[in-house]
């Protein structure tokens, strides 16, 4: 059986998680290597996700997960706020529910009976698709910029 770890981010994993690139129209996703960028790596609620030795994500929570919106009643209920990534080169191929499995079993330790939420830009059909899946259902949607985010709630 694999084991699944987590561990709070670290420099060396700021680096790599920054270097991420994933195609259009995932390059939404790409992070810029700034150094503000990677201090938000250290210092916010992210962690590495870890098959074996290996790194296959992150997920971040809290204030960390949220996408910055001007109207902040859309989170001010009483959830758990959640972000993740999955390592480019894994996406896509069938993995990601037992990705997000290992994740909000994680969340649930950490945050025992707490309703979970989490933002989605509304063209990841993909990710909107599993996030269904597992019991999200869509909540509210905003505008920022030139994208429409889903913010979608999983109840208990």
């Amino acid at each position: 059986m694999e084991t699944t770890t987590f561990n709070k981010v670290k420099e060396d994993d700021a680096e790599i998680l920054s270097s991420w690139t994933y195609p259009p129209p995932y390059d939404f996703y790409n992070h810029a290597q700034t150094e503000d960028r990677k201090q938000e790596w250290l210092t916010g609620n992210y962690f590495c996700i870890y098959k074996q030795a290996e790194m296959i994500g992150f997920f971040c929570y809290g204030e960390s997960a949220r996408v910055p919106v001007n109207n902040r009643l859309l989170y001010i209920d009483e959830y758990i706020d959640i972000g993740l990534g999955m390592r480019p080169d894994l996406t896509g191929k069938g993995g990601g529910k037992s990705f997000l499995t290992s994740i909000l079993m994680e969340i649930e330790r950490l945050f025992p009976n707490t309703p979970i939420r989490l933002t989605v830009a509304s063209f990841n059909k993909r990710a909107i698709h599993l996030y269904e899946k597992l019991g999200f259902i869509i909540q509210h949607q905003f505008q920022r910029k030139s994208t429409t985010f889903y913010i979608m709630v999983r109840k208990k």
